[in-house]
């Protein structure tokens, strides 16, 4: 799986990039701010058709321009495919699949998997559990177009059901609630069911990551679900659990006017040794417990599609000590493309030299004369 040419136009500080990648290792550096990272939004993008940085698309739009546009070509399983995204002050978001239009976005994701590294994923660790619940749900959107479609779907019926909380609390006419609960509870069930299988997944593999990062230390991952113990019920239960709950809790739903249960209030705890990394973890042990999640992410993947997701890595080494630095490059040299970010090439001595090298410049790339040279 990887990508094998991007063109872009108007993408953020860069009016222009067309470039091929190599199929392992591609290398961006430059000073801070040249857009760097703007091309590997750019790829995520391509992967996911949303940013990371969670902004409006017209953000996306170059200074003065009308429009973005990011074209790339990629292999997945053997299979060349061309992907168009366009963003446009007046006429919003198109999108293309062998110059198709996509009508639902939803189809295009999982076409290309990308597993993305970046500073502010400090926050699956430091942040609050909508950062968490998010890792798990773009990993899963990225692997299961049923998920995809249940979480759709969830939003939807939740957004319909907080309405009608507020609504109720003016009427009292709960019975209103009841055909909604029904979809409520099944779809919730659904999401929880899929995160806890994943997450026990992603639980040994991060644990095997971490190790090799952190020889002495434990990683280990555990969903907190608000509808059930996972421990003590099952799948045929849970929607019987979930509605006894509902009721316990519906005059305080009706007084706050939103739900108070399900899988947007369900979080993912991640410990070191036992210990809660959010709360006791140190920088170094968070920031390592993040890279062990995302190569995590990465061997998910690969389990589920057989083939290995593009991997971005934007500043990764900027706060890893040296053996941290070895151990991570070690463990990266696997059949898989990858693209990382660095100010100085000095960054990546020792690592592949098969690498292509782009040096970033007030948003404009030229291959670097040392490109197959890191050293």
């Amino acid at each position: 799986m990887n990508i094998t040419t991007l063109n872009t136009t108007n993408f953020r500080n860069i009016v222009e990039f067309k470039h091929d990648f190599s199929p392992s290792l591609n290398i961006l550096f430059g000073n801070n701010a040249q857009g760097k990272t703007n091309i590997i939004e750019a790829i995520y993008i391509i992967g996911t058709t949303k940013s990371f940085r969670r902004v409006q698309d017209e953000k996306l739009i170059n200074f003065g321009s009308e429009y973005v546009k990011i074209d790339a070509k990629i292999v997945k399983n053997e299979i060349e495919k061309d992907i168009s995204i366009r963003f446009s002050r007046n006429n919003g978001k198109k999108i293309l699949l062998n110059n198709k239009p996509i009508i639902k976005h939803a189809d295009c994701v999982g076409n290309i998997n990308v597993t993305l590294f970046c500073p502010e994923d400090l926050m699956i660790i430091n942040g609050d559990a909508a950062n968490r619940r998010r890792f798990i749900d773009i990993l899963l959107c990225q692997t299961d177009r049923a998920y995809l479609s249940d979480l759709i779907n969830f939003q939807r019926i939740l957004k319909q059901r907080n309405n009608l909380l507020k609504e109720i609390r003016e009427s009292r006419k709960t019975e209103l609630l009841e055909p909604w609960d029904e979809q409520f509870c099944e779809f919730s069930c659904k999401i929880t069911t899929k995160r806890d299988q994943c997450l026990r997944k992603i639980n040994k593999m991060a644990h095997k990551c971490h190790q090799k990062l952190q020889f002495n230390e434990n990683l280990a991952l555990k969903y907190v679900c608000s509808i059930y113990s996972i421990e003590e019920e099952n799948q045929a239960d849970c929607k019987i659990a979930f509605k006894n709950k509902l009721k316990r809790v519906l005059n305080e739903e009706i007084a706050k006017g939103f739900s108070l249960l399900g899988p947007h209030r369900d979080d993912l705890e991640i410990e070191i040794n036992q210990i809660n990394t959010r709360f006791f973890g140190s920088q170094g042990q968070k920031r390592s417990a993040a890279i062990s999640l995302r190569l995590a992410e990465a061997e998910y993947i690969k389990a589920i599609t057989e083939e290995y997701p593009i991997l971005l890595l934007d500043d990764i080494f900027s706060e890893l000590d040296e053996q941290r630095k070895n151990d991570l490059i070690h463990m990266l040299q696997k059949k898989q493309q990858i693209f990382i970010t660095g100010t100085s090439l000095a960054e990546f001595a020792g690592m592949a030299p098969e690498a292509k090298i782009f040096y970033i410049q007030e948003g404009k790339a030229r291959i670097h004369a040392h490109t197959k040279q890191t050293r």
